[in-house]
């Protein structure tokens, strides 16, 4: 009879793992911005999947031409700061650019790209943001995102600032 309510007992308090524990934890400053960190956790599952421990995404008034940056840490959690500025002048699929840019280098762990085919850069890892490709092929951008062929930089025991600004030019 002991043994039963023992075993009873730790069923019912271990039980079966709570679904927010499954999904990413992260503080972001607005729902404007949540929405693009869920869209890239919604796309991740299946493929190169991260999950993150801690984020933060917040906006911040950088100088010109930054548009979003990410500081990856070794004690603490990674930091995503978007330009406010930037953010207030631009439309959802240049948002989902810089953010999806911006996640890749906090969650993936990816560096800048700069490779390009034809002048067309091969990777939203590029540089600089590039909407107007973006815009065209989104599917191919965020498939690249998330291949294991795209996940060749892995962080190293140090703090590390991505700059990403804005060039019109691409």
């Amino acid at each position: 009879m002991v043994w039963s309510l023992i075993l009873s007992f730790c069923v019912i308090s271990c039980g079966t793992v709570d679904e927010k524990e499954t999904k990413w934890k992260y503080d972001v400053e607005t729902e404007d911005l949540e929405r693009y960190v869920e869209e890239f956790e919604r796309l991740s599952v299946g493929r190169n999947e991260k999950h993150v421990t801690a984020l933060v995404v917040k906006f911040a008034d950088l100088e010109d031409p930054v548009t979003g940056l990410c500081e990856l840490y070794t004690k603490q959690s990674p930091v995503i700061s978007i330009d406010r500025s930037y953010w207030a002048g631009a439309d959802d699929a240049e948002r989902e650019n810089l953010m999806f840019h911006e996640l890749g280098h906090c969650v993936l762990r990816r560096g800048h790209l700069e490779t390009r085919k034809d002048l067309k850069p091969v990777s939203i890892m590029f540089p600089s943001l590039i909407p107007f490709h973006y815009k065209g092929d989104r599917v191919g951008y965020v498939n690249e995102l998330f291949s294991i062929e795209g996940d060749w930089f892995r962080l190293r025991d140090e703090d590390v600032t991505f700059i990403c600004g804005e060039n019109h030019g691409i």
